[in-house]
């Protein structure tokens, strides 16, 4: 946790210098500083909610009978996982992470990937007609 705090206070592209105990002895590492990739953030989902998720196409809106308009699909669910525990299911749509609305995949990566530090997570899941609250500790 201190870690993570102590990087907050850099930019992207910062040069960080850390001493640490390797092998009991200290030595200095050199690190920069980068954005979180983009493209992890489905295996940033999977890994802290134990998902998958898809777009809320046509297709997916006739096979799970979707009603909602934006959010994103929830396409698997790991049977360990704690959404899946409460009873969160494929075919149900996810419209928000936290505070921010899931219009698309793309909403849904950004929001995940500046979520992921997070100690709780809230999210938007709708189901049908109606829309559920959740309180997830990834």
């Amino acid at each position: 946790d201190d870690y993570q705090q102590a990087l907050k206070h850099f930019s992207v592209g910062s040069r960080i210098t850390l001493k640490i105990l390797q092998n009991a002895q200290p030595k200095k590492i050199s690190l920069t500083t980068s954005v979180f990739p983009e493209d992890r953030a489905f295996e940033l989902a999977h890994k802290l909610l134990g998902i998958s998720i898809d777009d809320l196409s046509p297709e997916n809106r006739r096979k799970y009978q979707i009603s909602a308009k934006e959010g994103v699909l929830i396409s698997k669910v790991a049977p360990r996982s704690y959404l899946a525990g409460i009873g969160v299911t494929i075919g149900d749509v996810i419209r928000q992470l936290d505070d921010q609305t899931i219009s698309s995949v793309n909403d849904f990566k950004k929001a995940i990937i500046k979520s992921r530090q997070k100690k709780t997570l809230v999210i938007l899941v709708q189901r049908g007609g109606q829309g559920y609250y959740i309180t997830v500790k990834p």
